[in-house]
């Protein structure tokens, strides 16, 4: 039997904005990772579509490269803003691992509630607690 979602227009869609790459990360593994195949049994999909580069994930720990680690984060912008355009955010939900964007405001997450698509939010962290260094 396949599900479908409320329109009946074939299986759920999830779109899960994540930080790192896919089986990159033990929180993000651990919080929807591991669910894709029991998702996949009942029918829904997964587009998992992680923020950082291969090559932001090479450097971004190592001293110096600002303007590549710029750059890079630049063009982990554009590509989550392409991610969430008008013609790719078709999504039935979509999942927000931490936050859309690594920097700055909520916008891309305005964005998504404003076109009434539904979202769930997952904080593997204290966020309650103030930053103590």
């Amino acid at each position: 039997m396949m599900r479908q979602d409320a329109d009946g227009r074939g299986p759920l869609k999830i779109l899960a904005l994540m930080p790192y790459a896919y089986d990159a990360a033990p929180g993000q593994r651990y919080r929807i990772e591991q669910w894709a195949r029991a998702f996949a049994a009942e029918d829904v999909r997964i587009d998992y579509l992680p923020f950082e580069s291969a090559r932001l994930r090479e450097i971004i720990y190592q001293p110096g490269h600002f303007a590549e680690k710029a750059q890079e984060a630049a063009r982990g912008v554009l590509k989550r803003v392409r991610d969430l355009s008008a013609a790719n955010l078709d999504a039935d939900l979509v999942y927000i691992y931490r936050e859309a964007l690594p920097v700055g405001p909520a916008i891309l997450e305005r964005v998504i509630a404003y076109r009434r698509v539904p979202i769930v939010y997952d904080f593997d962290d204290a966020i309650f607690l103030p930053i103590v260094s």
